[in-house]
């Protein structure tokens, strides 16, 4: 069941991925080609999730938002950096960050074939997300508390997956808002988690680095732990058979279960060394290509 989604979405990488973004097979090479193939990656995950939940495809013309959203992404990297104002008007912000007009074009052929009944769920998702990068909260010699990054952590995950969920046709019920709510929170916590080292360097605080310059990964584990929690429950809500509802959560499990070795390999170093490695990006990276934690994440998976 979940073979076939993922090969649809290479297959429709190859045939049709650059193409619907104006890009060249050389593109592929460069920073923003390769940030694009990452978020695609990431999105054609989303959009398995997404099929599971509902029990259909994805087809041609959601996909083609899909491609666009991705190449979105790899743009707002750039973006996001751009030394403007924090959480001003988006479009007013865009013009001296991109010159050239390339996200905005990106987000013009999005939005002229946006679903109607999700375009209001979409622009609050879209200007969410834009107002947390752009504030640049995180960053800087301000000290967030652990609540403070908890809710940023949970808005740009939650609103950064259903700014996804807007790119299909059928409208977003209650109750599968909630499930993508908790599913994106659960998320972002497994992406901070992972990119601690890189965070750490850039001085960007998230709720991982928090935790872990305290010397307490086990606060991280617990509220990682409560989010996979809280995001089974919701997945357990929805009003679908108990098949789809089996099939969507674990395709969810999946990024639980590695973020979960990631945590966990924190607690591990700490009972080692007595204090947090922080500064050893050997010890600190976790290495999901060793196979000791490809087998950790499919017991947690199948646990």
């Amino acid at each position: 069941m979940l073979v076939v989604p993922v090969w649809r979405a290479a297959w429709h990488f190859r045939r049709h991925g650059l193409k619907d973004v104006g890009l060249e097979k050389s593109d592929l090479y460069t920073a923003s080609g390769k940030r694009f193939r990452h978020y695609y990656t990431g999105t054609a995950f989303l959009g398995v999730l997404f099929e599971m939940i509902n029990g259909r495809s994805r087809n041609r013309d959601e996909r083609r938002r899909f491609c666009l959203m991705a190449a979105l992404a790899a743009h707002f990297d750039d973006l996001s950096d751009f030394p403007g104002s924090g959480g001003a008007v988006m479009k007013n912000y865009a013009h001296p960050a991109d010159p050239a007009a390339k996200a905005r074009k990106l987000l013009e052929q999005v939005e002229n074939d946006l679903p109607k009944a999700n375009k209001t769920l979409f622009y609050e998702c879209l200007n969410t997300v834009y107002r947390i990068e752009t504030e640049s909260r995180q960053t800087g010699d301000v000290g967030l508390d652990a609540e403070t990054l908890a809710t940023l952590t949970s808005e740009k995950g939650a609103n950064s997956v259903l700014l996804f969920r807007c790119l299909l046709d059928w409208p977003v019920s209650e109750a599968e808002k909630q499930a993508l709510w908790a599913f994106g929170s659960l998320l972002q916590r497994c992406d901070d988690t992972f990119d601690v080292w890189f965070d750490r360097q850039s001085q960007t605080q998230t709720l991982a680095t928090f935790w872990l310059n305290q010397n307490n990964p086990e606060a991280l584990a617990a509220d990682y732990t409560f989010a996979i929690k809280t995001t089974h429950f919701n997945f357990k809500n929805l009003p679908f058979s108990p098949f789809r509802r089996a099939m969507a959560w674990n395709t969810a499990a999946t990024i639980a279960a590695i973020g979960k070795v990631c945590t966990l390999h924190y607690v591990d170093l700490k009972k080692k060394h007595g204090t947090l490695p922080l500064d050893n990006r050997k010890l600190m990276v976790t290495d999901m290509g060793k196979w000791n934690n490809r087998l950790r994440a499919l017991w947690y998976w199948v646990g």
